[in-house]
């Protein structure tokens, strides 16, 4: 019997040194009696080696029926000797009354090169929710009058908005009327800058590609192509063919029956056939060509830009009465020299 009662103590003693070596986990409430309806502080605790990886349990919004979680704080960590202990409060409480056992919260760790998942939880809990102990004796009191609320900006902001709204309103149908009783317009737009002619946009190209000296470094088929595109773009915007996906056969069919003369029309065939050749034929055209065929560049530009047209000297003269036009036609004026000589004429000897 004295040999059962020593080994039963060695045994309890070596549980409870291999129970510290163990995490473990707390849950310490900071009372176990509430009224309904009031929080209590639940301390969660989990206590372990530095080397040991703990996994928080997972805890639901409503701990049991009837309790739950309204708020939590993060979890924190403290480390002591070789021990790292992870705390965090819950603020819970609950609405009925009675006894409640708060089920154990579970949490899982990993010990050092293994890889094998172990657990630990926290003792269940007790808590008591009780009612609020009423006097039957006592007379009934009235309710608490409702309390007033101090006015918020967003509440007054309305009756701000409302009348500037309405000034606003006001001043701009005053500003209406008078611009358009003294016959001013009620918006100015802002004015569109006027486009650049087509033809000073491709004498500009063009002078820019003659700087350039592309065929004199050896890029000839880049130096045609560049010269064709600059033509291609300018018929496009000075006539209403679109030159720019046509081939060279097309454009001289769309351009022929528009209002270019024979020789700058030849120019135009010149210049895009040479630029095909090059392009296609791999054809070498001399540096006298070369130089050709910019010159008629510039020569087709110039002789088919759009003609400035005087509108204001046309509306003038198409507004004008036909009496004023008639009196504008010049008749030789009677002087007096004229009258007298005419009268000696009509003197007979």
């Amino acid at each position: 019997m004295k040999y059962i009662a020593i080994t039963a103590i060695i045994s309890l003693f070596s549980l409870v040194l291999f129970s510290q070596e163990e995490p473990y986990a707390r849950a310490v409430l900071d009372t176990n009696s509430i009224i309904i309806g009031q929080q209590v502080k639940m301390q969660l605790e989990v206590v372990a080696k530095n080397n040991e990886r703990v996994y928080w349990a997972d805890i639901p919004q409503e701990i049991i029926p009837g309790v739950e979680v309204i708020s939590r704080s993060t979890i924190d960590s403290v480390k002591e000797d070789n021990n790292n202990i992870l705390r965090q409060t819950l603020s819970i409480t609950s609405f009925d009354t009675g006894f409640y056992a708060l089920t154990p919260f579970k949490f899982s760790y990993y010990k050092p090169n293994d890889t094998t998942s172990y657990f630990t939880q926290s003792p269940s809990v007790w808590l008591e929710v009780g009612t609020v102990a009423v006097d039957t004796t006592q007379a009934f009191i009235d309710i608490k009058p409702l309390m007033k609320a101090p006015v918020t900006f967003r509440e007054i902001l309305p009756f701000i908005i409302v009348p500037l709204l309405l000034a606003a309103i006001v001043a701009f149908a005053i500003w209406f009327f008078m611009r358009r009783q003294n016959n001013k317009p009620v918006f100015r737009f802002a004015q569109t800058k006027p486009k650049i002619p087509a033809d000073i946009v491709a004498l500009e190209a063009l002078e820019k590609l003659r700087h350039e000296k592309m065929w004199q470094a050896g890029k000839v088929k880049e130096y045609y192509t560049a010269l064709a595109d600059i033509l291609r773009v300018y018929i496009e915007n000075r006539f209403t063919v679109q030159a720019v996906e046509m081939t060279t056969d097309e454009i001289l069919s769309g351009v022929k029956n528009m209002e270019i003369n024979e020789q700058a029309l030849s120019k135009l065939a010149n210049i895009l056939q040479t630029a095909d050749l090059v392009k296609f034929a791999k054809a070498s055209p001399s540096p006298l060509e070369n130089d050709s065929v910019l010159a008629y560049g510039v020569d087709f530009v110039r002789e088919t830009k759009a003609q400035p047209v005087m509108e204001e000297k046309r509306e003038a003269v198409q507004n004008e009465p036909l009496a004023v036009l008639e009196n504008d036609i010049t008749k030789p004026e009677i002087t007096d020299n004229d009258e007298v000589e005419n009268q000696s004429q009509n003197v007979t000897p």
